[in-house]
């Protein structure tokens, strides 16, 4: 379970930055852990409706015995569409 909460700020008509951040909650066989998780997205919407994400993102483990640990992504992609 991931939930994120962020905030899409348009930079002209079909492009923006979309920062997020959240939580990240993880069991492996009964141990649990829990991380934070921020993100600087940039999308790019060639169509209503439709979007190409691509950024950073950083995930922290903050509780649990260190499985998750650190992870830097350095440049993410995605795709996403919307009603």
């Amino acid at each position: 379970m991931s939930p994120r909460i962020g905030y899409a700020i348009n930079i002209g008509d079909s492009f923006g930055f979309w920062p997020r951040a959240g939580l990240t909650y993880v069991n492996y066989d009964g141990d649990e852990e829990l991380g934070l998780t921020l993100e600087g997205q940039f999308f790019a919407s060639p169509a209503a409706h439709f979007a190409f994400t691509f950024g950073p993102a950083l995930d922290l483990g903050v509780v649990g015995d260190g499985r998750e640990g650190k992870s830097i992504g350095v440049l993410t992609f995605g795709v996403l569409g919307w009603i």
